[in-house]
């Protein structure tokens, strides 16, 4: 018996992931399926003659048939490719290269009729497949499904180039799977803009999808705007604070005082200056502040005033 390595598992994983998956992209399978396939491609069905890990005790074979899966994630293009933990896919590269492996398309794996097409349209078209399989896993008359051809893209001039789909009807749901469905979304560079008037929105499979992402993004605008008007009206339901009545503010001015009739002759003589240290008005008893104009008058009896204080 020959023991394979990592390397050489390789295409025996590819062949496997075709089989099981009809020849479709960026369709999940387990990864236990996928290693009883390469057991039973490589026509060993002995899992303890690669021996076993130990502490954990499992089989090495399944180590190395994952270690070849990984080494195909690390191709560039990468050939695998794993959605989630424990979920084994081929690309669209991967597809290819088993294709070319198999000569064909891939061996039945079940005769009951396999769905519509659930992979997405890359921006090439991918190789149409051999009429016939080269390799028969039965012996059943049931011929071989063949994997649709891809449907370019089309619709320039539009919002993007959304999906395309194989199918003859106008607004066929893509999937019913919702990860194949997110697959086909990651593929556009249009989603969310959905527009009555484009030809490639009235045939793109992801309509619904696009048409229903939109109502979210309204709904949850409206919301936020719901809120904010609704802040809005409850703090002009509040009623105003009242202010507190000012205080009355003493009057700059000083107050009014009795005129003498000295007062005549000093305001004919006196001098505008300004205040340089803080003093008191000899007329009416208020301070003078520093820097303050004022009048000074010489005569005696007199001194420095405000110019108000006349």
């Amino acid at each position: 018996m020959t023991q394979h390595t990592q390397k050489t598992f390789e295409p025996f994983v590819l062949k496997a992931l075709c089989n099981l998956t009809q020849g479709r992209a960026l369709v999940g399978i387990s990864h236990k399926e996928v290693e009883a396939e390469v057991m039973r491609l490589t026509g060993n069905t002995d899992v303890a003659a690669y021996g076993f890990q130990k502490g954990t005790n499992k089989p090495f074979v399944t180590r190395r048939i994952g270690w070849a899966f990984a080494g195909l994630r690390k191709q560039n293009p990468a050939l695998g490719h794993m959605p989630k933990r424990g979920i084994w896919a081929l690309t669209q590269a991967g597809l290819d290269e088993s294709f070319r492996l198999l000569g064909g398309v891939p061996s039945p794996i079940e005769p009951e009729p396999q769905p519509e097409a659930e992979g997405f349209v890359y921006n090439k078209q991918a190789p149409a497949p051999a009429p016939a399989p080269v390799q028969a896993r039965v012996e059943d008359t049931t011929p071989a499904e063949e994997p649709p051809a891809p449907v370019a893209p089309s619709g320039t001039g539009n919002l993007g180039h959304g999906v395309a789909f194989p199918s003859p009807e106008n607004n066929t749901p893509y999937h019913h799977d919702p990860y194949i469905v997110s697959l086909a979304v990651k593929a556009t560079n249009c989603f969310g803009c959905y527009s009555p008037r484009s030809a490639q929105c009235g045939r793109c499979p992801l309509q619904s999808a696009c048409i229903g992402s939109i109502r979210g993004k309204l709904s949850r605008l409206a919301e936020g705007l719901r809120e904010t008007l609704a802040a809005q009206e409850r703090q002009a339901a509040q009623p105003a604070p009242q202010e507190a009545p000012a205080e009355p503010q003493p009057s700059e001015e000083p107050s009014p005082q009795q005129a003498k009739p000295e007062w005549e002759a000093h305001n004919r003589n006196a001098q505008s200056i300004v205040n340089q240290i803080e003093a008191v008005c000899y007329r009416c008893g208020e301070p003078i502040a520093e820097g303050e104009s004022c009048l000074w008058a010489r005569e005696p009896g007199a001194g420095m005033f405000h110019k108000g204080c006349k």
